[in-house]
């Protein structure tokens, strides 16, 4: 595989493709994760969240236009108490 440092995802993966949760808990190569637009919630700020917890090589969050609330933030920022990673976190 390849290696990849930055990945940007702006609309929602079609059926078959990998998801946002599903790379960054796999990818051990990605550096900065970008995803921009209002079809990226709540479910999915949880669900990367909860794969913040695996990723060892993510230095930099970018959530640009993104729709999720109270409830995906507090998924995305628990992640972000113990990651010791992640230097870098736009909004």
């Amino acid at each position: 595989m390849a290696s990849l440092k930055q990945l940007v995802f702006s609309r929602r993966p079609a059926e078959g493709e990998t998801g946002v949760a599903e790379s960054v808990r796999t990818r051990t190569d990605i550096e900065e994760l970008k995803i921009t637009g209002d079809w990226f919630g709540d479910d999915d700020a949880e669900e990367l969240g909860a794969a913040l917890a695996h990723n060892t090589s993510l230095k930099k969050l970018i959530l640009y236009n993104c729709s999720f609330g109270g409830r995906g933030l507090r998924g995305i920022t628990e992640a972000l108490k113990t990651s010791t990673v992640i230097d870098c976190l736009e909004l």
